[in-house]
């Protein structure tokens, strides 16, 4: 049985759901919009790249802290967690930014973009989690904290450098 619990002020991923989830109630003209459903497919393609490097991890926190959950329910509560979290919005946020304004007709507006999500993943970080803000936080909800930064401010820049491009 699926219990997807969002802590949203505990993991990244977490809040980019919701924001996915608010980004339906703006237009298609918005500019918050364009915004979120870029994060949401950032937050997608870097979501399931930490989701395979670090499955172990994962599975080794389930296990410490679900003694009683046996490895079929474990991978199946992974499983659904990352397609309901990570796949579903970066999928869905792909065909629905067809629909929307461009916002990043350059690679100026690609760079404002980069600061942007730079900025709502700083703002994230500062709110408590277990008492814990910044780097210590950061550290605690991602095992290969290193990895995940890195691989998801490449796929950022990248995947805004390209829309600037293809404009």
């Amino acid at each position: 049985m699926l219990k997807l619990t969002l802590r949203y002020s505990g993991y990244y991923t977490h809040l980019s759901f919701i924001l996915f989830i608010i980004s339906f109630m703006f237009p298609f003209t918005s500019y918050i919009k364009s915004f979120i459903l870029i994060n949401s497919v950032i937050v997608g393609i870097a979501g399931n790249l930490i989701y395979i490097k670090d499955y172990k991890a994962f599975v080794l926190w389930y296990k410490h802290n679900f003694p009683d959950m046996n490895n079929d329910d474990i991978n199946q509560e992974l499983s659904l967690g990352n397609l309901f979290t990570h796949t579903f919005p970066m999928i869905i946020s792909c065909i629905l930014l067809i629909y929307c304004t461009s916002f990043i007709n350059n690679f100026k507006d690609a760079i404002v973009f980069f600061l942007l999500e730079l900025c709502v993943f700083l703002i994230w970080s500062l709110f408590p989690y277990q008492n814990q803000i910044l780097e210590e936080k950061i550290n605690s909800s991602y095992p290969s904290t290193q990895f995940a930064i890195t691989i998801t401010y490449f796929i950022c820049f990248f995947l805004l450098c390209l829309m600037a491009y293809l404009r």
